[in-house]
């Protein structure tokens, strides 16, 4: 896998539909994580400190990185 980051002279749109995925082990411990560095996360409807559990079982939360991007987490298996 690889992820490829470029530097393009236009407007960049921010918006949640368009994020960076991925999936961790332990998904109690990342929130704590984020907790304890202050860092705002929630449902894909807001920042509330919540996680949100899909159809199929699965829990995500959504935070944006220093520049504004969205990040998921989830815990799939």
């Amino acid at each position: 896998m690889e992820l490829h980051v470029t530097e393009y002279n236009t407007e960049i749109k921010l918006h949640k539909f368009i994020h960076f995925a991925f999936t961790v082990n332990d998904f109690d411990g990342y929130l704590e994580f984020l907790r304890e560095k202050g860092i705002e996360y929630g449902e894909f409807s807001g920042k509330n400190m919540k996680f949100q559990t899909r159809i199929d079982g699965v829990r995500q939360i959504y935070f944006q990185d220093p520049d504004g991007y969205w990040i998921e987490v989830n815990d799939h298996q």
